[in-house]
């Protein structure tokens, strides 16, 4: 089994999206969409560039450092018995 990491994870989903995408292509390649499907097909070109973007992103050192600073936040306020707070 392979390890299951914040990447791997946003791979898989990309994969996912992709096979939804060739199902509204018309020749099942995501080059052209199926008649009455091309709303969808739209929906599925966006939906994966931006998970592209997503893992491209991952692999910058300014979002390696901000999920590592996150993570510490989230352990100290574990320990202090804090709640979560979302920051964006």
């Amino acid at each position: 089994m392979a390890e299951i990491t914040r990447k791997s994870v946003l791979t898989e989903c990309l994969e996912y999206e992709r096979g939804l995408w060739k199902l509204c292509s018309r020749k099942y390649d995501t080059l052209v969409p199926m008649e009455g499907m091309e709303d969808k097909w739209d929906e599925q070109r966006e939906k994966c560039r931006i998970l592209e973007d997503l893992i491209h992103a991952y692999d910058s050192k300014p979002v390696q450092d901000a999920l590592a600073n996150w993570q510490k936040r989230i352990m100290k306020e574990d320990k202090e018995g804090k709640e979560h707070r979302l920051t964006i």
